[in-house]
């Protein structure tokens, strides 16, 4: 009994061949098409991430060392200041969770950071002025105080976040 019929009948021919070579190339250039469209999406991204860090860093709101925080580095403070503007928000401060001021487009973020320092479990805290938001930092957890000049959209709370995840990630 012959297993492979291939093999008994003496071989493969030219056909049989040319068949394989001509799948084997096919499947080498789709291979080479997928890791060039991974390839350019990854760029997209990179480019992406690269024009929200250079909005942010750049921000046409102050110069470099105009902060009125004292004790905060002056360029978080712009690149804040940046995503304030983008989200029209009167004020953004980064705290962490017991009370001290990150960075902040306030004069006075210190006392607001250590008002606001206890959220809820449930995400999003309102005041007559101000919404308070958890923000994930790698694990460490910090607050956003924003206090917006109207009605934010419903999806302004992540933009946020991910911008001011991306300041962090310049600064930290």
């Amino acid at each position: 009994m012959v297993l492979n019929p291939v093999l008994a009948e003496g071989g493969l021919n030219l056909a049989d061949l040319s068949l394989i070579l001509i799948i084997g190339l096919v499947a080498i250039a789709f291979l080479i098409w997928i890791a060039l469209y991974i390839r350019k999406k990854r760029n997209a991204q990179i480019a992406h991430r690269k024009k929200t860090r250079d909005a942010l860093l750049h921000g046409p709101s102050a110069a470099p060392g105009s902060s009125a925080v004292s004790g905060l580095d002056p360029y978080f403070t712009v690149a804040l200041r940046s995503v304030a503007e983008r989200y029209s928000l009167a004020s953004i401060t980064v705290a962490t969770t017991d009370g001290l001021a990150v960075a902040s487009t306030r004069s006075d973020p210190h006392e607001e950071a250590a008002l606001y320092k206890t959220i809820t479990s449930s995400g999003i805290e309102r005041s007559s002025t101000a919404q308070v938001f958890p923000i994930d930092y790698y694990g460490i957890p910090l607050i956003g105080i924003v206090h917006p000049d109207r009605d934010p959209s419903p999806e302004w709370r992540a933009n946020v976040e991910d911008d001011v995840k991306i300041i962090l990630s310049l600064w930290i």
